[in-house]
């Protein structure tokens, strides 16, 4: 018997992921930042770059993606993965180090300090910049068009 794979199962991992997370920077009013922590093959947090609690309005105060995923879990990140849609800086490299996870997978958008690298170094965190490709979502948004979901008027 022939079995239909999902989507999702023929997409690389990384590509998934960092695609996820993509999707979920949509919903950041501010610069578009996301981080998922992912352990195994399920996801146990998210996080947008956002205000703290208690902030409303402009204001320059921010919580980095990063501190908002590892902040928004009580579970153990021990051999976690946490992908980015964008380039840590050392102060959330450093909390994603505290946290216990293992290995950060980013997305390119600037250099690393030299601090930063030497910081994952003497932790052992494995630091990747994506390299995959995210073509996937550009298909699947097709797949949805066809689909007619787009075209559903809601009253």
């Amino acid at each position: 018997m022939d079995k239909k794979k999902k989507f999702r199962d023929l997409i690389p991992k990384e590509d998934y992921w960092l695609g996820m997370a993509f999707f979920l920077g949509a919903m950041s009013s501010y610069k578009r930042q996301a981080a998922i922590i992912v352990d195994s093959h399920n996801s146990i947090s998210y996080g947008l770059e956002t205000q703290p609690n208690g902030i409303f309005g402009e204001s320059d105060h921010l919580l980095s993606s990063e501190i908002h995923a590892i902040s928004n879990s009580k579970i153990d990140f021990q051999s976690s993965v946490i992908y980015l849609t964008h380039t840590p800086n050392y102060s959330s490299i450093l909390n994603i180090v505290n946290a216990g996870i293992k290995r950060i997978v980013y997305f390119n958008t600037k250099k690393l300090c030299d601090d930063s690298l030497d910081l994952v170094k003497k932790a052992n965190v494995s630091m990747q910049e994506f390299r995959g490709n995210l073509n996937w979502m550009k298909d699947y948004m097709k797949i949805l068009e066809d689909s007619g979901i787009f075209n559903l008027n809601h009253k």
